[in-house]
């Protein structure tokens, strides 16, 4: 939201930086406030930290830029959506035990390890790789073969981890994996 008010003093595009403060202000009270109280209710906390760290900071630079909406660009903000949620679904792993003590609805709580583990396995097996292929396919002299490698083993490296979700039973054994 800085950032945003540092841009829009220097941009000519005032109405974007404005809209963009106020959508992401108002996500992020909804996530704590009420009616919406999105930190309580496990599928909603995890879609809000999507739209919140992924899809509005994404949409911001894109308008910022004067560029279209495009479906390309649809899909690649979903796929950002699906990727924080990914991650997002598995923080509560480290704080469990006092998440219990205080009554925390998350969502491991409420749904249990198999879905947390299925749904960020899924999260990430489909998303990490559709978004590769996105951004490798703008073959630009700005991404040079570095890059196109880190990228890969950032993908790879990130869907390890997920896998390795499925062989673990203990929340100790879930809290050393994403350490």
């Amino acid at each position: 939201v800085l950032a945003a008010l540092l841009i829009s003093w220097f941009s000519s595009k005032k109405w974007y930086c404005v809209a963009f403060i106020l959508t992401y202000v108002c996500v992020a009270w909804g996530y704590n406030s009420p009616p919406w109280f999105g930190s309580r209710r496990p599928v909603m906390s995890i879609f809000l930290l999507g739209l919140l760290y992924a899809l509005l900071p994404l949409s911001f630079g894109l308008a910022s830029s004067g560029n279209h909406l495009t479906n390309e660009f649809l899909l690649f903000g979903a796929l950002l959506v699906g990727i924080r949620m990914s991650v997002s679904i598995l923080k509560d792993f480290k704080d469990v035990k006092g998440d219990r003590q205080h009554h925390k609805r998350t969502f491991y709580l409420v749904f249990g390890r198999k879905p947390v583990v299925f749904i960020s396995g899924f999260l990430a097996i489909a998303c990490y790789p559709i978004t590769a292929v996105l951004v490798l396919r703008h073959n630009s002299a700005n991404l040079i073969s570095v890059a196109h490698g880190l990228l890969v083993l950032a993908v790879a490296v990130n869907i390890i981890n997920r896998l390795t979700l499925f062989g673990t039973a203990s929340d100790n054994g879930l809290i050393r994996i994403f350490q």
